[in-house]
């Protein structure tokens, strides 16, 4: 399932890269399916599938959808014994969004 899960993770990201971000999209969310059935909601690799995701989304302009998963992959990273750089860049992202939208939210 992981090898799986990897190969299409990878692959939506080429498509993200070749701008196919609907065939990204189904790509990523099978990656997120597939690493979550293996390895439940709070593993790391999940929150990565989320960001990829929420990456796309915010190419085709859903920032709710992005925002949704950006903060979902948060939750899991902030949880995490060891922090990363993936969590600053998280935030970072959702800011970004947030700043575009004129909005008093934050990301956090």
């Amino acid at each position: 399932h992981l090898d799986l899960a990897s190969t299409q993770d990878n692959l939506g990201l080429v498509y993200r890269e070749l701008g196919e971000h609907r065939r990204a999209l189904e790509c990523l969310h099978a990656a997120l399916a597939a690493r979550q059935q293996a390895l439940g909601p709070a593993h790391r690799e999940v929150a990565t599938s989320k960001i990829n995701l929420a990456a796309v989304m915010n190419q085709l302009s859903d920032a709710d959808g992005a925002l949704r998963y950006w903060r979902e992959a948060a939750e899991v990273l902030e949880a995490l014994p060891e922090q990363s750089l993936e969590l600053g860049k998280t935030y970072n992202n959702m800011a970004v969004v947030l700043e575009g939208r004129g909005g008093g939210e934050t990301p956090g």
